[in-house]
């Protein structure tokens, strides 16, 4: 089997990929602009729903971070993996453990998986992506202090969840928020239903989660 790097169909975006013909594949370079194909990426979707998504369908979901993501991005990833693996033995009595990939390593069409999408947009093309689809008023992320964590469904049905922020920490916070769904930390659960959440605190141990309306 032939994968193509995502690099390859970047700026085709997601909308090329979901050009596929049985018996007729097309390249980016056979898309006419104009006949304006519907994109795959159907809108935002609830977090928490997502995930309840992903361990569902948890043999095909991959972690994905940027070819260039800082060590901190990598550390966001283990504490996602590690929550979402736990929660899937605890249902399955599987000790199957979460796929990871680099951004080029994600084949075409990448909305044939679940994913995790962890970094900014300048480190990992995937969230440039997925964050794209968004309106532009809607697309800027708060100023540093807060990490978003958003949620998008596919025509398909599969989803990816998208961990970001303007700051690495932030990032991080957000991953944490994730890795901790459902519990409660310092007296404050840690709510993740809705479409966009935003995270704060001031360390890892301390993460508050608020729904943000799109």
């Amino acid at each position: 089997m032939i994968t193509r790097k995502f690099s390859d169909y970047a700026t085709a975006a997601l909308v090329a990929m979901s050009l596929v013909v049985p018996g007729c594949a097309k390249k980016a370079s056979d898309v006419v602009p104009s006949q304006n194909p519907p994109s795959p990426i159907q809108g935002l979707y609830n977090v928490r729903q997502g995930i309840d998504r992903v361990l569902f369908d948890y043999g095909n979901t991959v972690l994905v971070v940027g070819d260039q993501a800082p060590s901190s991005d990598v550390l966001c990833g283990v504490d996602i993996a590690s929550r979402l693996q736990s929660e899937h033995t605890a249902l399955t009595g599987s000790a199957q453990g979460l796929t990871a990939k680099l951004a080029s390593e994600v084949g075409s069409p990448a909305y044939d998986k679940n994913m995790i999408v962890i970094g900014k947009a300048q480190d990992n093309v995937l969230a440039d992506l997925l964050r794209s689809s968004r309106s532009a008023q809607d697309r800027p992320l708060p100023s540093t202090g807060t990490g978003v964590i958003e949620c998008y469904q596919f025509a398909n049905g599969n989803v990816a969840i998208v961990v970001t922020a303007q700051d690495s920490s932030d990032i991080r916070k957000a991953g944490r928020a994730v890795a901790q769904y459902d519990h409660v930390v310092n007296g404050q659960p840690i709510d993740l239903n809705g479409k966009v959440i935003h995270v704060q605190g001031t360390s890892l141990n301390d993460v508050q989660t608020t729904v943000h309306q799109p």
